[in-house]
């Protein structure tokens, strides 16, 4: 995969964090943070789900800047944004919105596969 690894890993993390804040205000029992990992062609996409409130219906699919802002009532929204930088800095990009299963929100991280040399 193409990319600064600490960079990426920090970026990670900072979505993981986000999605188990999210869910502070949940029961307990019905905390759920699914993380995937999916390697296409050209792409490798990293996916972190929880089951908070979600972005607001609007957001979905979204890679615009200023949709990139915390609707948390204590965040500022610099982990969506540094995120955000670190995917398009590596070649990629950051989409969110809502996931299906747990109802929450949604962040896509995908990043650009390394090319093979062939010999």
């Amino acid at each position: 995969m193409l990319g600064d690894g600490t960079l990426l890993q920090s970026a990670l993390v900072n979505l993981i964090r986000n999605a188990i804040e999210a869910m502070d205000q949940q029961p307990v029992d019905s905390r759920q943070l699914p993380i995937r990992l999916q390697h296409k062609r050209d792409q490798v996409s990293i996916e972190v789900a929880d089951s908070g409130p979600g972005f607001p219906r609007d957001f979905s699919g979204t890679t615009s800047w200023e949709r990139l802002r915390s609707t948390k009532a204590s965040g500022m929204g610099i982990d969506l944004f540094l995120a955000q930088t670190t995917a398009i800095n590596q070649g990629g990009c950051l989409r969110i919105g809502r996931h299906a299963e747990p109802g929450g929100a949604e962040v896509v991280m995908a990043i650009p596969r390394r090319l093979q040399m062939r010999s």
